[in-house]
């Protein structure tokens, strides 16, 4: 009993209760409201984790200096691949770097561009935004092989920057990195943002 919180013996204890109560508790599995019923049962479950702690899991949050060496290969952060997936997009970013799209958070983003534009400007978007991108996957080392013309773009070379930002991860040459965050982090105003949203 020692290796359980007081939250987990509240738990067992309603659960042997209902079990106890026999005709009744089979009744009420029936009518969807029982232990049957899988929306309840993970709401009552002690051990379930929850809808949001899933969706957390996957965030892809923090910044990591690596390098890329000669083949454009890129080992990613062990953090981040469970949340890139088996497959995803690599594409160039707005603000020369590359980015790392999830194929969930991927398909989103296609879907926005068939949504907004009108049918001219979506397949011109379609075609500039496809055009330098491809879907990749890690290899046996959890290393992802860059395309060598969003490389060019990137100017990947050598030292590099991993940034995770929530739903993709940017990866940046550290020049370029270095002269974004002195061009655009300005401490002061930062903090005053953010003590405004409660941080």
């Amino acid at each position: 009993i020692k290796f359980f919180s007081k939250k987990h013996l509240r738990f067992f204890k309603f659960y042997i209760k209902i079990v106890s109560g026999g005709a009744k508790w089979r009744k009420v599995e029936r009518c969807g409201t029982g232990f049957g019923d899988t929306e309840i049962r993970d709401k009552l479950s002690p051990f379930n984790h929850g809808t949001k702690d899933k969706e957390a899991a996957k965030m892809l949050v923090g910044k990591y200096d690596q390098n890329i060496d000669a083949k454009g290969r890129v080992s990613i952060p062990a953090k981040f691949r469970a949340a890139l997936g088996e497959n995803f997009v690599v594409t160039a970013g707005e603000e020369k770097c590359a980015l790392l799209y999830p194929v969930e958070e991927w398909n989103k983003f296609m879907e926005r561009i068939a949504s907004d534009f009108e049918p001219q400007v979506r397949a011109m978007m379609m075609r500039y935004v496809q055009r330098n991108s491809a879907e990749c996957s890690l290899d046996s080392q959890g290393r992802v092989v860059i395309p060598p013309q969003v490389r060019e773009y990137a100017a990947l070379s050598k030292e590099i920057v991993v940034v995770g930002e929530q739903t993709k991860v940017e990866i940046w040459s550290t020049d370029n990195w270095n002269e974004y965050s002195d061009d655009n982090f300005d401490e002061t105003e930062i903090k005053k943002l953010l003590m405004q949203i409660g941080m």
